[in-house]
């Protein structure tokens, strides 16, 4: 089992290469999600349509990511203000809120779904 705990980080000791593995593969992912929404979208509406505050909070985030991905990936010296811009990334979280919103509909469309199949089963 991995452990690690914020003593040990700040002790020195190294983060599992694993964590840093995810971390690239995390942002690889990121990246390539951008960019297709800004190639589909266009610049225009990407940053200014309806979506732009949610657009700008996820290239902020995966901006950020790629940042601490290519510290560690040169290991700059004491780089601890970008380790810190980590819990500037947890603002992508708030794209769940975003999908909360749309939660309501997809209940009553499975509801109404399962209304129309009950009386085709019985």
């Amino acid at each position: 089992a991995l452990h690690l705990s914020m003593a040990e980080v700040r002790d020195g000791r190294p983060v599992p290469e694993i964590f840093q593995t995810l971390d690239i593969c995390f942002f690889m992912a990121f990246a390539v999600e951008v960019t297709l929404r800004l190639s589909v979208d266009r610049p225009r509406q990407f940053f200014f349509g309806v979506e732009a505050p949610w657009n700008i909070v996820d290239v902020v985030a995966t901006l950020l990511l790629g940042i601490e991905v290519f510290e560690i990936a040169i290991r700059v010296g004491n780089a601890s203000f970008v380790r810190s811009l980590r819990l500037c990334r947890h603002i992508r979280a708030l794209r769940m809120v975003k999908l909360l919103r749309g939660m309501r509909v997809f209940r009553l469309l499975l509801a109404s779904f399962g209304s129309v199949i009950r009386p085709l089963i019985a």
